[in-house]
């Protein structure tokens, strides 16, 4: 529209000049450099900490655009000519900007080369974070897998533990009982045997224990297993009864020393304390030994059997309450009527209970397999810790991926807007 005018106004010093920034005088500007002014025209987007790159293009900071913020980096098409500080240039598709600063330094990196190695570098990173979760999954997984057994073990062994506590109550309450019936069983026999030695004793005529009474200077002495008294040889008869030579020791009446009744065998003295274990210098045959034992204050003896048909050699057994006081190298008798042969010297003096040791076991079993159980709600709570962590690490890679996906798809889509607007 300013042509027509600068046609009808001719001037006869100097012609007008025509210009796309507004009217001035003066030669017309060489369109391939760029248009020299103070500060940036109206309309015009300014770059600033611009570099211009060999291909011509220029890259920088935009401000004052309506297709970009202020401050996004930006590259432009190749301009025409030199880039200046502090002018403004026309790229070749015809966008207009204006180079805030000085000079542009003698060389540029390239945008383009730039911005690949950016979206390679992203996408490496995203794959290292990708794989660093799967790694942590991994090792949570194997955390988690390894509490499970630990948690497993655990259980087993304190199921075994009270297995073989429940096991060995068992034996010993089986050996007890066993020991009991096989006691009563010979106490049975003992009374048929006595019963049957009274009755055999009591048919003997009275005439045959006469001879033997009257003795001054030597008293004779009565057994279980037939008369006799000094040197007189007599076979003994098979008599084990107390009851059924009782008879004959009072039809038997002596002046010098008393005869003697003993259940024991051959010799004179008082009858035996039937609550002292019998002394023997071995133990007898079919009674087990218990060696390294103690006596408990309520009268059990503990200490470690051998020679019993219901416990191992060398196991551990608590015995009931026995009558009388237990003493080295005898046989001690319990209430419910079971015989033990105690190996060593004299019992110490304290002993601990076994019942009271029985249920301390147990307490014991049941406090480690709560600790144990305990331990492994511990490990699955730091396996389900991991688990998370590396859940976590998983998303924020994945977030991390999506931001670049996003970054680089805005990128892509500002470069197609601006070519758009140059074109």
């Amino acid at each position: 529209a300013s042509k027509p005018q600068a046609a009808a106004a001719p001037v006869t010093g100097r012609s007008p000049t025509i210009s796309l920034f507004g009217f001035g005088g003066g030669d017309e500007p060489d369109k391939s450099a760029p248009a020299a002014t103070s500060a940036a025209p109206r309309g015009v987007p300014v770059i600033s900490r611009w570099k211009q790159s060999p291909d011509g293009s220029i890259s920088g900071v935009i401000s004052g655009s309506s297709a970009f913020k202020d401050g996004d980096p930006v590259t432009t098409s190749p301009i025409r000519g030199k880039a200046v500080g502090g002018k403004v240039v026309v790229t070749k598709s015809g966008s207009k900007y204006f180079l805030s600063g000085g000079d542009a330094p003698a060389k540029a990196s390239n945008n383009a080369k730039a911005a690949a190695d950016a979206r390679a570098n992203a996408r490496q990173e995203a794959a290292e974070a990708k794989k660093a979760a799967q790694e942590e999954a991994r090792k949570a997984a194997e955390a988690r897998k390894q509490a499970q057994l630990e948690a497993a073990q655990a259980k087993k062994a304190a199921q075994e533990e009270k297995r073989q506590a429940a096991l060995a109550e068992k034996q010993r309450i089986a050996e007890e009982k066993k020991q009991a019936q096989l006691e009563a069983k010979k106490k049975a026999e003992e009374a048929k045997a006595a019963r049957a030695a009274k009755a055999k004793q009591a048919s003997k005529p009275k005439a045959e224990a006469a001879p033997v009474a009257p003795v001054k200077s030597r008293s004779p002495t009565i057994s279980l297993f037939g008369l006799g008294g000094g040197d007189d040889k007599v076979a003994p008869a098979p008599v084990k009864s107390k009851q059924a030579s009782k008879p004959q020791a009072a039809a038997a009446p002596v002046t010098g020393r008393s005869p003697t009744i003993s259940l024991f065998g051959f010799g004179g003295g008082d009858e035996p304390d039937k609550s002292a274990p019998a002394a023997t210098s071995a133990a007898p045959r079919g009674v087990p030994v218990i060696s390294r034992w103690k006596q408990s204050p309520d009268g059990s003896i503990s200490g470690v059997i051998s020679g019993s048909s219901a416990f191992k050699d060398g196991d551990p057994v608590t015995t009931s309450p026995i009558r009388g006081k237990a003493v080295g190298g005898k046989v001690v008798v319990t209430k419910s009527g079971s015989k033990y042969f105690l190996s060593g010297g004299d019992a110490p003096a304290k002993a601990s209970n076994n019942a009271k040791a029985a249920a301390d076991a147990r307490a014991n079993a049941r406090q480690e397999a709560a600790e144990a159980k305990k331990a492994a709600q511990e490990e699955a709570r730091k396996a389900a810790e991991a688990q998370l962590e590396a859940a976590k690490a998983k998303k924020a890679a994945q977030e991390e991926k999506r931001q670049a996906a996003l970054a680089e798809k805005q990128r892509i889509a500002e470069e197609k807007k601006q070519a758009q607007l140059e074109a």
